[in-house]
Formats: structure tokens, sequence, C-alpha cells
């Protein structure tokens, strides 16, 4: 893990746009739009995919409302 001072945040934009796999997930584990956008607000960036197809990745991890959550993000 990296330390607090070095920690990488992903950039929320005004747009989301979410794969219909990544919808199915949330419903499935009863997350909600609110705390995803929480988490690429507060959580931090474990792993970057600069060369990933159709454009570039990242997966975001945090703690929201005291549960782990991780999210996988492409970045337009």
């Amino acid at each position: 893990m990296k330390k607090d001072a070095e920690k990488k945040r992903f950039p929320v934009h005004d747009r989301l746009i979410f794969r219909i796999h990544a919808l199915r997930q949330m419903f499935l584990r009863q997350i909600s739009l609110r705390e995803i956008i929480e988490l690429l607000k507060c959580g931090t960036v474990i792993e970057d995919y600069p060369e990933d197809q159709p454009c570039a990745s990242c997966l975001v991890s945090g703690v929201v409302n005291h549960r782990p959550l991780h999210a996988g993000n492409g970045i337009q």
C-alpha cells in the first residue's frame, strides 16, 4: 500500500457511464450510485492500465460506509 502522501486519486468528472455488467454487480451486491461516487472521490487508485482498449482504465479501492469496495474504471 502506498503512503498517504503518495496516494493516487481517480479524477471524478461530471458524467459517469455504467456498463450492464457493472449495474448488475451493483444490484446483486446492493451498492448504490452514491457509494460508487463516494468511492471514486475518496478511494485510491491501486492499479493503472494505460494500455487498455478502447480506453485507459484503473482499479479504485476504498472503504465507503464501513464497507470495502473496489471498482474498475475506464478513463476517456
